[in-house]
């Protein structure tokens, strides 16, 4: 269940993540069937960027558009929890996708993060020994637009999701080496829980799973309302 963005530290209020840039105007949203082909975009060039020195290069050579789209298609008209970034262009952004392990069982061919061919049974089994039942699965930016506030955006808006269905806390994982994106979710607040792997085409790949253990506090600056 992969869970990585590029972005490098908490803006301070006026800044972007990078301390420079200013937060640019966002609106999140829920995803609509015509968001597919947007979001496939945004993660094979999040992928192409943010893993180049972690995930074996021909593994990104062969992210396929239309497979990508077809999958969130899929996803987004199964209503599964997946929300969008989009700016003052209405240009999507970047994208979430937030699961709830209690209930949730992954298609065979997925893994505990989206997008990698792992066969893996419920999820139920897998998270007993995890603080809380439900997961922010999915943060990805494109490249172009990282720096700028909007994976904290994206984070509080979950965080307020998961709340707003009854849970205290929420995990995440993110690669061992994408110090990037283990930056910011500490400095949200983000706690260590374990360490585990995550299997891309038959490849583990060393992995941190982390809790963000209050989500009252997380959610509380983010001002609109996900349903």
């Amino acid at each position: 269940m992969k869970s990585t963005d590029n972005h490098r530290s908490l803006p301070k209020p006026g800044e972007g993540e990078g301390g420079v840039e200013k937060l640019q105007t966002i609106v999140i949203r829920p995803a609509t069937p015509q968001d597919a082909p947007h979001i496939a975009t945004i993660k094979i060039e999040s992928w192409r960027s943010a893993y180049a020195h972690i995930i074996n290069p021909q593994t990104l050579a062969n992210l396929n558009h239309t497979q990508e789209t077809q999958k969130f298609l899929d996803r987004i008209q199964n209503q599964e929890h997946i929300l969008v970034a989009t700016n003052k262009d209405n240009q999507t952004v970047a994208y979430s996708l937030w699961i709830q392990l209690q209930s949730h069982t992954l298609p065979q061919g997925e893994g505990l993060r989206e997008g990698h061919n792992t066969k893996t049974a419920s999820l139920t089994v897998i998270q007993s020994d995890w603080p809380y039942p439900n997961m922010l699965a999915s943060l990805y930016c494109l490249p172009a637009h990282t720096g700028q506030g909007i994976g904290t955006t994206l984070i509080r808006a979950n965080a307020q999701l998961a709340f707003r269905n009854h849970h205290q806390g929420m995990m995440i994982g993110v690669f061992n080496q994408n110090t990037r994106a283990k930056a910011l979710y500490t400095k949200l607040g983000a706690e260590f829980v374990k360490e585990t792997t995550f299997t891309v085409d038959g490849i583990a790949y060393p992995d941190e799973l982390l809790a963000f253990h209050n989500l009252a506090e997380l959610a509380q600056n983010h001002q609109n309302t996900v349903e």
